[in-house]
């Protein structure tokens, strides 16, 4: 027997339990919870200096907000906005990628901040050209912090520029 039929076979509890009982409004909140839960502690492992930990952390947090955001997309016909906070779903990717440039998986911190890059609807609240400005800025810069890690000197440069065009439009910014 297959390990995926034994798991099929077991009866659900914790979250899925509460999912397929038809209380999806408590597995939603026990899901921010754990969230909310999972990206603090990862925050605190890494002030302690226990980065693969924080990583371990980090990626839990990950999968909470993205069944969040299917059971949230689920829960409103599959035609609603998802209810998860655009500001806590980019600190959870924003940190999981970060964590991976700090302990040196420089291929994944890419992938995550390429991701974020591609997808930016996801992060930034409906309408706000300021904040999905400074959401792209940041990210690029994290790219560029990658690049420059990477010792690609003239990548780094051009995410470094793209930032600062991406940027929001201040009219005390002046750039030479």
């Amino acid at each position: 027997m297959s390990r995926s039929v034994r798991r099929s076979q077991r009866p659900a509890t914790g979250l899925l339990a509460a999912s397929a009982s038809g209380n999806s409004h408590t597995a939603c909140g026990d899901l921010q919870e754990q969230l909310q839960r999972s990206l603090r502690e990862s925050l605190s492992l890494r002030r302690q200096g226990q980065s693969l930990m924080a990583v371990h952390k980090a990626q839990n947090a990950v999968v909470c907000e993205r069944t969040l955001q299917n059971r949230s997309h689920e829960a409103a016909g599959g035609r609603g906005a998802a209810r998860v906070d655009p500001c806590l779903a980019f600190a959870v990717h924003v940190t999981l990628g970060e964590l991976y440039h700090q302990t040196g998986l420089l291929k994944e911190a890419a992938e995550v901040f390429n991701s974020m890059l591609c997808n930016l609807q996801l992060w930034c609240p409906p309408g706000d050209q300021v904040a999905h400005d400074c959401i792209q800025a940041h990210i690029r810069v994290s790219l560029g912090n990658l690049y420059f890690d990477q010792q690609a000197y003239l990548y780094a440069v051009n995410m470094y520029l793209a930032a600062l065009d991406s940027g929001p439009r201040l009219p005390n910014l002046i750039r030479c």
